[in-house]
């Protein structure tokens, strides 16, 4: 399991990965996932990244879909 929190999001802002940024990915990222993965696993997904509020578990089959999105 891991733990992520994508309303605070950590980014980097510059080429060098020096500074950093903390963005609110859960609509645009829930938005895409949606949109174009397939299946249920990909749908329930993306509603409970967009009905997060703070730091969130996700199960190594949740991490997978992630990594092949």
């Amino acid at each position: 399991m891991k733990k992520i929190n994508f309303k605070q999001f950590k980014t980097f802002t510059d080429i060098t990965s020096e500074k950093t940024s903390l963005v609110d990915v859960r609509k645009p990222l829930a938005d895409a996932l949606y949109k174009t993965a397939n299946g249920i696993a990909a749908h329930d997904l993306a509603l409970r990244i967009y009905r997060s509020d703070g730091e969130m578990e996700l199960e190594d089959s949740d991490v997978q879909l992630l990594l092949d999105f």
